[in-house]
């Protein structure tokens, strides 16, 4: 069992992913050359953003195919497009590709701070200071799903606006969130908060092509923190 990540970014998904899987999968290494990758690891590529991780998709099926590697996950905003939308997108670029059954293409909708505003201990219910309070009033992402929180005068796109209220939901519990360092999101913790969230709400619904790709690699139900199925 092995895998192969193409990311969208260079900065947030790289360090998120890399984290959650050692979490979730303690036994596996990260390899630093696809050349390298045997059972038990994964290596991981940025894609450099939007569009220019398009270009790297058909390289990443051929190196899938000429290594071996068992899966492929292609991890990326939807940002402005809708969920759908941005599947096609992709799947029509693997249709041009040799067929590799071990795809999973992972969207973040809209991006990958839409996800992490789905933990509902990370933002408080009372804000005491403002932006926070004029967002929570604007859309109320503990109750609401976060997925469907539109953007709010003053910004010019939905990921930026959600970018914008996870820092600030951030330092009201006297925390950082930055691009480059990623701070507690990085934690097992907040990844089982994730998942609870998802599977007990079905808010963040994108969020559940993620754990359903863990799963697949194995990664066990009390590691994830889902209540095994009763019989």
């Amino acid at each position: 069992m092995s895998l192969y990540l193409l990311v969208e970014g260079d900065q947030t998904e790289p360090l998120i992913y890399a984290s959650w899987l050692e979490h979730c999968l303690p036994t596996w290494q990260r390899v630093d050359r696809v050349e390298d990758i045997s059972d038990k690891t994964f290596f991981m590529i940025s894609g450099k953003g939007y569009p220019s991780y398009l270009k790297r998709i058909k390289a990443a099926v051929s190196d899938v195919h000429a290594h071996g590697v068992r899966w492929l996950w292609i991890c990326i905003d939807s940002e402005d497009m809708s969920y759908d939308e941005k599947v096609h997108e992709i799947r029509s670029i693997l249709d041009e590709c040799p067929s590799f059954h071990g795809t999973r293409v992972i969207v973040q909708h809209c991006c990958i701070e839409t996800w992490l505003l789905g933990n509902a201990k990370i933002v408080k219910r009372m804000p005491e200071t403002e932006p926070l309070r004029s967002f929570m009033a604007h859309y109320n992402v503990v109750r609401e799903d976060p997925e469907k929180m539109p953007s709010m005068d003053g910004f010019d796109t939905r990921a930026g606006f959600h970018l914008a209220y996870l820092r600030k939901a951030f330092e009201e519990r006297g925390d950082r969130y930055a691009k480059n360092n990623p701070g507690g999101a990085k934690e097992h913790y907040y990844l089982r908060e994730l998942i609870r969230r998802q599977t007990t709400t079905k808010h963040i619904p994108s969020f559940g092509s993620l754990v359903s790709a863990l799963q697949e690699l194995g990664a066990a139900a009390d590691v994830l923190g889902i209540a095994p199925q009763r019989a």
